[in-house]
């Protein structure tokens, strides 16, 4: 891996990018469950 240090640095942006598209999803998932929650009561 260090034989190829520029190859790390464009999958970075795309991993970061992928990541945070993961975490939103995962937040309003768990937003929804919760106001499920207390909807039901």
């Amino acid at each position: 891996m260090a034989r190829y240090p520029g190859r790390r640095a464009p999958s970075a942006p795309l991993a970061l990018g992928w990541y945070a598209s993961r975490f939103q999803r995962f937040c309003r998932f768990a937003a929804e469950m919760h106001d499920e929650k207390r909807l039901l009561g």
